[in-house]
This record gives structure tokens, sequence and C-alpha cells, in this order.
């Protein structure tokens, strides 16, 4: 029987500490060896470039932003890599979060 394991809405954030319900998760997924997991969305929260923290102090300095955005994208591969270990196949549907970075980027492609 072939097993799926689902995760969703992690919203990973380089400036939060991993939430202790996603390292229980990891600690499932390396125990089971699930054939396929699937990041059915939002893995990252990319916080720094929502429209809903537009109006916030130091939202609008660019630099900060993009260093702050490097730092989420580092930790995305890292935890993709590391999800990848536990698996044969892994699966990443993009979520309303994960869409924020597209737009970012179509912004300011630097």
């Amino acid at each position: 029987m072939k097993t799926i394991a689902i995760i969703a809405d992690t919203h990973l954030d380089h400036r939060i500490p991993e939430h202790q319900s996603y390292s229980l998760v990891k600690r499932f997924l390396a125990k089971e060896k699930p054939d396929e997991i699937v990041v059915a969305g939002d893995l990252m929260d990319f916080s720094v470039i929502s429209r809903w923290n537009s109006e916030k102090p130091g939202a609008h300095f660019e630099y900060g932003k993009k260093y702050e955005i490097s730092e989420d994208i580092a930790l995305a591969r890292k935890e993709l890599g590391t999800l990848k270990t536990f698996t044969k196949k892994l699966t990443f549907l993009e979520g309303n979060h994960d869409i924020r970075l597209n737009k970012y980027k179509d912004t300011i492609p630097e």
C-alpha cells in the first residue's frame, strides 16, 4: 500500500523558531518514511512582503526586505531538502503565501 503524507500551512519564517508541531511532523516523517510527501501550500509565511504588513515600520525599506526574503528562501530550501530525505517523492503545491514571493519577484526582479 502506498502511503502519502500531506503537510499544509506550516507558515515557516526565519525570524520565528520552529514550532513544536512542525518538529513533531518531521519526526513522524523520519520514522514512517511515506512513499510521497505533499506540501499542500504555504510552506513559508513570507510575512515581510505581505500587503497586510505594508503599514508597519520599516516595511518600505527594500534592502531589509531583500535580506529577509533571502533568509526565508534559504530556510525553504533547507526544509524542502530535509523533507526529501524522508520520501521517494516530494510534491510541492503553491499556496497564497507562496504566491507572495512570485508577486514580489515580479515587482522587484533583482
